[in-house]
C-alpha cells in the first residue's frame, strides 16, 4: 500500500458514520461471490459521492 492508498483510506474513514460501515461489513460478509463484494463496495461509495477513490481518481 502506498502513502496515496493510505491518505485515501484516512479520508474514507474521516467521513463515514459507524453504523454504515457496519452494515456493508454485514452485507460483504454475506456475499457468496468477490464481485458481489466489489459492487457493494462500489456502490457504498458512489452513494456517498465518493466513487472517484475507488476509481483512482477518474
Amino acid at each position: 500500500m502506498n502513502g496515496r492508498s493510505v491518505a485515501r483510506i484516512k479520508y474514507l474513514l474521516r467521513h463515514i458514520q459507524l453504523e454504515e460501515a457496519e452494515v456493508l461489513a454485514q452485507r460483504t460478509l454475506e456475499a457468496q461471490m468477490a464481485t458481489e463484494v466489489r459492487h457493494q463496495v462500489a456502490a457504498f461509495m458512489e452513494r456517498r459521492g465518493m466513487g472517484g477513490l475507488i476509481r483512482g481518481g477518474r
